[in-house]
Order: C-alpha cells, then structure tokens, then sequence
C-alpha cells in the first residue's frame, strides 16, 4: 500500500462520521441535509476515482442519483463499502461487493 492509499483509507474514517452525522440529519428532517449528503457523495466519487477505489465512485454516485425511496439503501451501501475500505480491504474485494 503506498502512503496516498493509506492516507485515503485514514480519511474515509472521518468521511463515515460525516455521512452518519448527515443521515441522523435526513431523518430528523434537518434543512439542507439532502443538499449536503450530495455535496458529500460527490466528493466521494471523484476521491474514489482518484485514488483508484472505483466502488467508493459507484456507491457515491448512487447516493447522488437516488430518489427519496432510494436514499437509504443507497447510502447504507455507500457507508458498508467506505468501513471495508477503511477496514484495508483491498480495492478490488470491495469492488467485488458494490
């Protein structure tokens, strides 16, 4: 593992706390939560690709796409395939699973 992928793994860790703050925030009905979990998940997708975790990119791009009913499927699977990877899962295990 070279010292980006790892520094992107460590940083996944507070991007977990970030989406499960937002999700809390969702469901409580907070104003702009929806708009700041897509800011979120779009940064997700060009990270992912970025730093070569292409299933990070998909999941947070269907974060992005997902409609109301959609969301909360969308998102847990975004949250499962970030804790892998922060877990050191390798990128193409996790690729496998999204």
């Amino acid at each position: 593992m070279n010292r980006f992928e790892a520094y992107y793994r460590r940083s996944l860790k507070r991007r977990l706390e970030e989406l499960e703050a937002l999700a809390r925030d969702l469901e409580d009905g907070v104003p702009r939560a929806r708009a700041e979990l897509d800011e979120a998940a779009h940064a997700l997708k060009g990270s992912g690709r970025s730093f070569g975790f292409d299933a990070v990119s998909r999941a947070a791009e269907a974060v992005e796409q997902a409609g109301e009913d959609e969301l909360p499927a969308a998102l847990a699977a975004l949250v499962a395939v970030l804790r892998e990877i922060a877990a050191g899962a390798p990128a193409d295990e996790a690729q496998a699973e999204a």
